[in-house]
């Protein structure tokens, strides 16, 4: 979809969001402190983000994607751990984003995302396969084998230890 834009969240010790297009080029953004108080601070703090980035794009926005430092069952795109913030895997982090602005979200570990970025947009891309090294808040790492993100039976292909 040329005609669309997408936004990026990166939910750390600070929260990043951007507005990307379709090669990665980041039109607009913005960094502020995460919402450490507890669950629902946090995901009420990230859709009223989410909700003001959308407001100010020149055009449709296609989807959002969503990068944690924690545990993602991948599959039901369910938030298991997040390791500054235990009770959100209490809160159904996907369903609430999707009811609160009606787009097609994804949600993933940091690494995971940074991988699927590199390999897409960056020096990985075209290649089948990709070993890519994650230092942000912690240590971790993402594969593509034959053209395939991989999560692992559990969810950590590509972490470390």
């Amino acid at each position: 979809m040329d005609n669309a834009l997408y936004i990026g969240v990166d939910l750390g010790r600070s929260t990043r969001i951007a507005l990307v297009d379709t090669a990665g080029n980041i039109i607009k953004q913005n960094r502020v402190p995460t919402e450490l108080i507890n669950g629902r601070a946090l995901v009420d703090g990230l859709i009223g983000l989410v909700k003001e980035m959308r407001s100010n794009a020149p055009l449709p926005i296609a989807a959002i994607g969503l990068a944690v430092s924690g545990l993602v069952d991948y599959q039901s795109q369910q938030v298991k751990v997040l390791p500054n913030l235990p009770d959100v895997s209490k809160i159904n982090i996907h369903h609430e984003l999707v009811q609160a602005v009606s787009l097609p979200v994804i949600i993933d570990n940091d690494a995971n995302a940074a991988t699927y970025g590199e390999w897409r947009c960056g020096a990985a891309l075209n290649l089948s396969n990709i070993i890519y090294i994650y230092l942000g808040t912690g240590i971790g790492g993402g594969l593509v084998l034959n053209g395939q993100l991989q999560h692992g039976a559990r969810g950590f292909a590509g972490e470390f230890g």
